[in-house]
């Protein structure tokens, strides 16, 4: 087990590998490019066969032109997997009602692999995406049979947990075992068998989707052939450990030819010893804004925790002053009489040039809530005295906050019933515009509801007072706090 020193290793890969789950869901799929080579390589193929593979400018336009246009399109599924030369990161992307019109593919929403390998100094040297294959089998139902991915998938974790399965029935001669992370690089069957001997106190089994269906994504260049997938795995040898795998499988002839292995940075610090955890990629790291070149601590660094009813909520990119606002915020519930909401992390935008008027945001992830806020120090806190910051800032810190605290409080009636009081048709749904949804309607009223100081809520189409008290009341069972009225 790593000791707590090595709860410091790869502290460059965990800041490069935050920002490129989350700037996305700033400031769109342009912020992508911050971490790609400008010469990356783009390969759709497993998504979409018929496009050929693209490189620098050309792959950039292509894949813009088939993201959607929206920020908050692209939801990060869980941390990154890492290995010493690479990444594999995943996301949930809603196109809407668009659709990807230019690749004849349906406008339903997907789960979608990516294999960033190899990183260089400025970034991604080539990317392979690739759809769940459930997502493909919504999409091609009629190339379901050459995809056996689920069946391999299936095939390969009862390998590695029956030592009397042949892995000769699944490995071809030579194939090779990477686990850069775990310092094993190998090849051959009897090597194969021997990593597997190590592990033989582990249970394996396929990771779940949020929508139930299996982890696994196949890969392949045309609609007949299955190149190879990946299959994220969770392995327990009793202490919780290899945790959470990506495993990258190729193949040849129906037999694997190589397997490669990706683990997230926390599984690593705590099940891999200290003075095996490896150098990589991340050391030296730069990201490219516009033609400037900056450092990730310059863009996202830890610098401190707040504690939250026995929570640690980590902050990113804090001061004194920030902090102070976030204390401010949070006791504004507890004055209230409500539980203070406790989000996995709190990220203050340095960069707000990045926030493309985005001020808030909050994403439910597998580990928590996460909230980014874009707004500077002009105006804020002092260490002890909030009474100088803005209403602008306030209202961002108590919205965002109050999108936690419903999560952790409302029912789905709940939901439901606000919704239809309020004559909408949905509580949350991204197809719709943002003021068409009953939640963001739920947080302006209980962010006006524990201001100091009143507040116009334009974006919600400025209702009466009478009415926000009374929505106030029924979200939460409490009476507002703020002084009362529209401003």
């Amino acid at each position: 087990m790593a000791s707590r020193d090595g709860q410091l290793w790869a502290v460059e890969a965990n800041i490069w590998t935050a920002a490129l789950l989350e700037l996305p869901s700033q400031m769109g799929g342009s912020a992508y490019r911050y971490f790609w080579d400008p010469n990356v390589e783009f390969d759709f193929r497993s998504m979409v066969p018929a496009v050929p593979i693209e490189t620098g400018e050309g792959a950039f336009s292509f894949m813009l032109s088939v993201l959607p246009p929206r920020s908050d399109a692209a939801v990060p599924m869980g941390p990154a997997f890492i290995s010493t030369d690479g990444v594999v990161f995943r996301i949930y992307l809603d196109w809407g009602p668009s659709g990807m019109d230019t690749t004849d593919i349906t406008a339903t929403p997907a789960h979608i692999v990516n294999i960033l390998d190899p990183i260089g100094m400025h970034g991604g040297k080539k990317m392979v995406s690739a759809f769940s294959s459930e997502a493909f089998r919504e999409r091609r139902p009629s190339f379901v049979e050459p995809f056996e991915a689920d069946e391999l998938a299936a095939f390969w974790v009862d390998a590695w947990s029956d030592p009397s399965i042949e892995l000769s029935d699944v490995y071809a001669e030579g194939a090779t075992y990477v686990d850069s992370i775990a310092g094993i690089r190998t090849a051959g069957l009897p090597e194969l068998d021997s990593v597997r001997e190590t592990q033989s106190a582990t249970t394996w089994r396929i990771s779940q989707l949020p929508d139930g269906t299996s982890a696994v994504y196949p890969l392949g260049s045309s609609y007949f052939i299955l190149d190879g997938l990946v299959v994220v795995v969770d392995g327990d040898d009793g202490t919780g450990c290899p945790g959470e795998l990506a495993v990258l499988l190729t193949m040849s002839n129906g037999t694997i030819v190589s397997e490669e292995r990706f683990r997230t940075i926390d599984q690593a610090r705590r099940c891999v010893p200290d003075d095996d955890l490896p150098g990589g990629w991340w050391q030296g790291r730069e990201l490219r804004v516009d033609e400037t070149l900056i450092s990730v601590e310059d863009l996202v660094t830890v610098t401190g925790w707040i504690q939250v009813n026995g929570a640690r909520i980590n902050v990113y990119n804090g001061t004194d002053e920030l902090e102070s606002a976030l204390r401010w915020a949070l006791g504004r519930f507890e004055q209230a009489g409500l539980a203070m909401p406790a989000p996995e992390s709190i990220t203050f935008t340095r960069h707000l040039e990045l926030c493309d008027e985005v001020l808030g945001r909050s994403i439910v992830t597998d580990d928590g809530w996460r909230l980014y806020l874009c707004f500077d120090e002009t105006g804020q806190c002092t260490v002890d005295d909030c009474a100088s910051l803005a209403i602008r800032p306030k209202h961002i810190l108590l919205h965002e906050l109050a999108h936690v605290w419903m999560y952790e409080n409302l029912t789905d009636s709940d939901r439901a019933t606000f919704t239809n009081r309020l004559g909408l048709e949905v509580w949350e749904d991204r197809t719709f515009d943002w003021a068409d949804q009953a939640r963001e309607h739920a947080a302006e009223t209980i962010a006006w509801g524990l201001l100091d100081r009143p507040l116009n809520l334009y974006r919600i189409g400025l209702p009466e007072e009478v009415q926000l008290r009374s929505q106030f009341r029924f979200l939460t069972g409490r009476e507002v706090i703020q002084p009362g009225g529209q401003l």
